[in-house]
């Protein structure tokens, strides 16, 4: 995939203090302003596997690099792709108290504390080709978020690692899949129980999204801080904010959303 790349840009800035670089030469602040505040301005992007590189679009031809992001910044596509099936048409394998289970199978009751308190982290990862790039990482970071929540995972990472090669095993070879582990507390009233910790791994036939980018926005939302919320957690309970974040995106003709931190920072 092409990539508008200049590495003068600043990481990590202030949208406000951002130079652009455009026809190979830096353009002030204030055109960065300029720029992504006029509606004949569309950014749109190129994703790398560790960054996203935004480039906006005015009307009159002129193109410009905007700002080389973390993947943090924003809500992956592959995120979108699977937000916006609903119940998923493929097939989908669910690891539940050691055994496999097809469909949709109920798992959280009315009395579940994670249905009521948000007491429930996941992570996300893929599958296609034969590949599942950095799933021990994955699988690393669920166990963490979990700590982060208070929860007591019943289960390491490793063997989470395991559950998910077990679980590829089951589909065809080269099957495009979601995986998605996911620990949540079953019991408890405001402080979740836990030693009540339930695991569950999910597969699911999912294609890669077409490399043929989108467009994205400047949402008037912003990120929570880690002292307003577990940011540290890859939690179920952060995602409405970036629901809605799409949700104004799309309202507006546009696919997703660049989301700031309370500071103004991308």
């Amino acid at each position: 995939m092409g990539l508008e790349c200049d590495a003068r840009v600043i990481w990590g800035a202030s949208l406000a203090d951002l130079a652009l670089s455009e026809q190979g030469r830096e353009v002030g602040p204030s055109i960065a302003n300029d720029t992504i505040s006029q509606p004949d301005a569309r950014i749109s992007f190129a994703r790398t596997r560790e960054a996203v590189m935004l480039v906006v679009t005015r009307s009159r031809g002129r193109r410009a690099t905007l700002a080389r992001l973390s993947r943090a910044s924003l809500l992956s596509h592959e995120d979108i792709m699977v937000a916006g099936h609903g119940a998923q048409e493929g097939r989908a394998l669910h690891y539940i108290e050691g055994a496999w289970h097809e469909g949709n199978p109920p798992m959280l009751g009315p009395m579940t504390h994670a249905s009521w308190m948000s007491s429930i982290v996941f992570d996300g990862a893929r599958a296609f080709e034969g590949l599942t790039p950095d799933i021990d990482r994955h699988c690393d970071r669920l166990i963490n978020s979990a700590r982060t929540m208070g929860l007591i995972p019943p289960v390491s990472a490793g063997e989470v690692e395991e559950i998910v090669q077990d679980g590829l095993g089951r589909f065809a070879s080269g099957t495009a899949l979601y995986i998605r582990p996911m620990l949540w507390a079953e019991s408890g009233f405001i402080v979740p129980d836990p030693n009540s910790t339930r695991f569950c791994c999910t597969l699911f036939e999912s294609p890669m999204p077409e490399p043929k980018g989108f467009g994205v926005c400047l949402s008037p939302f912003r990120r929570p801080t880690p002292e307003t919320t577990l940011t540290l957690a890859k939690a179920a309970c952060l995602y409405p904010n970036s629901v809605r974040a799409i949700q104004d995106a799309q309202g507006r003709g546009f696919d997703n959303a660049v989301i700031r931190d309370s500071m103004g920072n991308v």
